[in-house]
């Protein structure tokens, strides 16, 4: 004798209540909320000419790196000048533009998925294979492009604030030296952290010759990584990990300042020899143990007998 409760469930298998136990993945896109930095799945699914690929992977990445760059150096540069006017403490200026700089970072990254902003990243990029050599070469272009029109601009808002060179910061009782030295190394330390965790949160996009490194999950490692190495960049220095910032100030100094070339671009290299070393040493230990098996350059073939 059939109750009440089996007619209901009979009459749900039979009509339209069905539709509330069919299968959760009917009629759902392949892409779910879930999968929002997982570019596999467009990758995969979604075919387009390949005038739309270079696009994609191409024209769109270098436009988004250049005004990223361009937004980074004026506002970044144009919150240190405000920081100066306003006669911070020198340890609540550094937290703040370290902050700043892990933001700039952080909104351009989650909203293009595929700009780097600093030369080391390109580096890394380059020397991992997440990126192809042509775009690297195009992302430098665009990265220097980039501070060359932002440091313009923000000369043409204030052209009255004078900036000052790229240096190194000296305790009264510590040799020069020794400073630098310091400094290279902190930088060598941001830069690693930097390169290892946007490595492990890109992969590639696309396919045959023409892909690029899109963010693949969260980036907020990539976040505390950019604001902890401009913090300890910033407490040895007066610019950010990023040598951008430097070739920027250096710039400004050379176009609008009256200061002799020697005195702006002797110890330049100071602010590249710690990022780029940390961009290449970064990549290698990224390669050898946090890559995936398939592109780790000591792989486990695991062999049954």
């Amino acid at each position: 004798m059939m109750n009440s409760h089996d007619v209901e469930l009979q009459h749900s298998d039979s009509g339209q209540l069905r539709g509330i136990l069919r299968n959760k993945h009917e009629g759902q896109t392949s892409r779910s909320f879930f999968q929002e930095y997982d570019t596999t799945v467009v990758s995969t699914t979604t075919k387009t000419s390949r005038c739309g690929r270079i696009f994609d992977h191409i024209i769109r990445p270098c436009l988004a790196e250049l005004f990223s760059v361009i937004f980074c150096i004026f506002i970044y540069n144009h919150v240190d000048t405000q920081l100066s006017v306003r006669h911070l403490l020198f340890f609540n200026r550094i937290l703040v533009l370290s902050a700043v700089d892990a933001l700039l970072f952080i909104v351009f990254l989650a909203a293009f998925q595929t700009v780097h902003l600093s030369p080391s990243i390109t580096i890394a990029q380059l020397f991992s294979l997440s990126t192809p050599w042509y775009l690297c070469i195009l992302f430098f272009i665009q990265q220097f492009i980039g501070a060359i029109i932002g440091i313009s601009l923000f000369y043409l808002a204030n052209s009255d604030v004078k900036l000052d060179v790229p240096k190194v910061i000296q305790e009264v009782n510590s040799e020069w030296t020794k400073e630098v030295f310091e400094l290279i190394i902190i930088q060598f330390i941001g830069t690693i952290m930097v390169v290892i965790t946007h490595l492990m949160i890109t992969r590639r996009y696309g396919k045959n010759k023409i892909y690029t490194g899109r963010v693949s999950k969260s980036p907020l490692s990539v976040f505390g990584a950019v604001l902890l190495s401009a913090f300890l960049s910033l407490l040895h220095s007066n610019i950010s990990w990023n040598p951008l910032y430097a070739f920027a100030l250096s710039l400004h100094n050379t176009m609008f300042e009256s200061s002799s070339l020697v005195s702006i671009w002797q110890n330049h290299y100071i602010f590249w020899l710690g990022p780029t070393l940390g961009a290449l040493f970064g990549c290698f230990l990224f390669r050898l143990v946090f890559a995936p098996e398939d592109k780790r350059m000591l792989a486990c073939n695991n062999t049954s007998e």
